[in-house]
């Protein structure tokens, strides 16, 4: 899928403590949701911190629900759920413009 370049892109970092294989698969399930609903608007990023942990940046986990709140209402609400299901895990999230990568 080609994205139109007059719509910014923007990928959705999300920072995992760890990533046990029910993370992985709803995240997998998440990045495809990503790509078939916004238009190639937004994309799904997530960071295992135990295998990168120099990626992490201290204001995402006091950001965490101010950045949902700034994603359309259908990709927020898929990963709310995401979020609930791994609370434990997710320390943080992050929405990086295209220009700004």
């Amino acid at each position: 899928m080609t994205s139109n370049p007059r719509i910014p892109q923007v990928t959705v970092q999300v920072y995992l403590a760890w990533q046990s294989p029910r993370a992985r698969y709803a995240f997998d399930r998440l990045k495809l949701l990503f790509a078939e609903h916004s238009q190639g608007r937004y994309r799904l990023e997530v960071i295992n911190l135990m295998l990168q942990p120099h990626m992490y940046m201290s204001e995402t986990a006091k950001n965490m629900w101010e950045t949902l709140d700034k994603l359309p209402s259908n990709l927020r609400d898929e990963l709310e759920r995401a979020i609930a299901g791994e609370k434990s895990a997710v320390v943080g999230l992050t929405l990086v413009k295209a220009d700004s990568l």
